[in-house]
């Protein structure tokens, strides 16, 4: 059965949306990788850490960046990126793969399909080291309710990627501006 809500199907989360985010930066030093959270609500948090987790790649020379964390329903981003590092590198590797990203519980049961983790496998090795790359999301909740009255609440998404080079930025610009991979997230109908 499909439904189709105006306001917010889940009451109870507060106004939050969970996402689990795990990506691999295979040129990029852990040290050097962080999550900076905000949005229209003023919250501006860099270099976040709650729930989070970086792997080593590589020997080292990379980094594999696990995070769970909470956003509020409201236009804003999420970025993996140099931001929080004490050092800014010269030339950070921003090339990566997205092993998943989604919203809300994990729905496992069979049958279900949809955009939940749209983004998995997307592979970026191959682009140019220096870029940004930008996703725009927009999000919808969805709510699955089994057999015996059980509610989980997910979301889906649909994902627009745009990619720019730091070259064509002014040297001062870059610093403020450092290479990242950001994920600006659009309200859906709440």
């Amino acid at each position: 059965v499909n439904e189709l809500y105006v306001d917010d199907p889940d009451k109870d989360s507060g106004g939050k949306i969970e996402v689990n985010l795990n990506i691999s930066l295979p040129n990029l030093h852990c040290e050097l990788v962080g999550l900076d959270i905000q949005d229209e609500m003023g919250r501006h948090e860099v270099g976040h850490i709650d729930n989070s987790m970086k792997i080593p790649l590589n020997n080292g020379d990379g980094c594999r960046f696990e995070g769970h964390f909470s956003i509020n329903k409201v236009p804003g981003n999420f970025h993996v990126s140099t931001h929080s590092a004490t050092a800014q590198p010269q030339n950070p590797d921003m090339t990566h793969i997205i092993h998943k990203l989604s919203f809300g519980d994990k729905l496992q049961v069979q049958n279900v399909h949809g955009a939940f983790n749209a983004l998995e496998g997307a592979d970026k090795l191959s682009s140019n080291p220096l870029a940004s790359h930008d996703y725009i999301l927009k999000i919808v909740p969805t709510v699955y309710e089994d057999m015996s009255g059980k509610q989980r609440y997910s979301y889906q998404y649909t994902v627009a990627n745009k990619v720019s080079s730091s070259l064509c930025w002014e040297k001062e610009e870059l610093k403020l501006l450092r290479a990242g991979l950001a994920v600006a997230t659009g309200a859906g109908a709440y």
